[in-house]
């Protein structure tokens, strides 16, 4: 509150993380495809590389892509 009122921020987004083991006969884009049948947000991100991925469900865009096509911070 105290950085809204400074004018340091007009808005904060609070998200909750979440880790787990991903059982070997599902995939992640599997996860990604059913959390979109059950909450179909406007703002959906799948990202995944070697043995990582990152699902977000987001009513707000919080990543884009630039003119070389990498990722930034679309809020910031």
């Amino acid at each position: 509150q105290k950085q809204i009122i400074l004018g340091n921020s007009f808005q904060v987004n609070f998200s909750q993380g979440f880790v787990a083991v991903k059982p070997e006969n599902i995939s992640a884009f599997d996860i990604f495809e059913h959390a979109v049948k059950k909450n179909p947000a406007p703002m959906m991100c799948f990202l995944e590389w070697k043995n990582k991925a990152i699902i977000s469900c987001s009513p707000e865009r919080l990543f884009s892509l630039d003119k070389n096509r990498k990722i930034f911070r679309s809020i910031f």
